[in-house]
């Protein structure tokens, strides 16, 4: 009968798991990111964002303004004040669009948000080509979103432009002074 002597210590097999976990971890977020970094694929099957996408970037080239490719990227997000935002890769804008607040909205003040959206890249405030998540923590990025609401007011009307102002935003002096400059209480 063989005896063994040498008992095994859970300190080192625990510190393995640990270790395999996170290689795991690393490896499946790699994959993923690799993947969408190829592609822009939409979480789920909904294709109005798109479809609207298209009739807005009809409207905005119906002025003579020349658009790269406009893509729609629907992002889910536990925190509730996560901002839709927009990137220029140099050769696609990408609108990335918080897809949990975003599905209830009426397809006005969808358009109005998409126009919002690339009136950035319209406005020339993506010269720097890295995403940007604006928001009306400084000055000059409180000035853009203004530029960029009177952008898609142009182009999707006042009204539905103020109602995605009032549905999106909730930080509320960065709420009325938007609308202040829209010109709607």
């Amino acid at each position: 009968m063989i005896c063994l002597e040498k008992k095994l210590n859970p300190r080192p097999i625990l510190v393995w798991l640990i270790a395999l976990t996170l290689v795991v971890n690393t490896g499946f977020n790699l994959f993923f990111f690799y993947k969408i970094s190829n592609t822009v694929y939409a979480i789920n099957e909904d294709f109005r964002p798109d479809i609207l996408a298209r009739k807005v970037r009809e409207k905005i080239e119906a002025d003579n303004v020349k658009l790269p490719p406009v893509e729609i990227f629907k992002f889910f997000s536990a925190d509730p004040y996560a901002k839709d935002y927009v990137m220029f890769t140099g050769k696609k804008v990408i609108v990335f669009i918080n897809w949990g607040i975003s599905v209830n909205l009426s397809d006005e003040v969808l358009k109005s948000l998409l126009a919002h959206e690339i009136g950035h890249y319209v406005l020339g405030h993506l010269r720097d080509n890295r995403p940007r998540m604006f928001g009306g923590v400084e000055k000059g990025d409180l000035d853009k979103e203004m530029e960029a609401d009177s952008f898609a007011a142009k182009y999707e009307g006042r009204e539905s432009t103020s109602s995605a102002i009032k549905k999106l935003v909730w930080d509320e002096e960065e709420k009325k002074t938007r609308l202040d400059a829209l010109g709607v209480n």
